[in-house]
């Protein structure tokens, strides 16, 4: 998808009233990601394997860096 492509701006333009949508004010966030997976998808659909596996690794080694020992912390 070209950022000046029809469906580059339809995708904007649905984010975007979807986002700012009262109701939805709760779901901002979800929508965001939506939007973003749906882009990175719209050429090639294993792009969005390889998005969601990097996100697996920094949200695990990020949950591992915050639960370790402080013994462990070093002071620079």
């Amino acid at each position: 998808m070209l950022f000046n492509s029809f469906e580059f701006i339809l995708l904007v333009g649905v984010t975007l009233v979807i986002y700012y949508f009262p109701p939805f004010a709760r779901w901002q966030r979800f929508v965001l990601i939506a939007a973003s997976f749906t882009f990175y998808a719209s050429n090639e659909p294993i792009i969005l394997l390889l998005l969601i596996i990097s996100i697996a690794i920094n949200a695990i080694t990020s949950r591992m860096v915050m639960d370790g020992p402080r013994s462990a912390a070093k002071v620079y």
